[in-house]
């Protein structure tokens, strides 16, 4: 990445309500630090390898794949 904002972060958070709280304690601890865009996604059907169910439930894994 390159240009003016040249950070990306990537947090899980149970809930919408977790990202107002997250920013603030971001900019708390990074004051110097600006947020020039976001980008929410409401349901994850994949995270770290598990599979999930409507409930959020992992009700599969999926293993990763060696490199080569």
């Amino acid at each position: 990445m390159s240009g003016e904002g040249n950070l990306f972060v990537h947090a899980l958070l149970h809930g919408l309500s977790g990202a107002e709280t997250f920013e603030e304690s971001s900019s708390d601890r990074f004051p110097t630090m600006s947020i020039t865009s976001r980008t929410v996604v409401l349901r994850t059907v994949k995270r770290v390898g598990w599979l999930l169910d409507e409930r959020e439930r992992a009700v599969s894994h999926v293993p990763a794949r060696s490199p080569g």
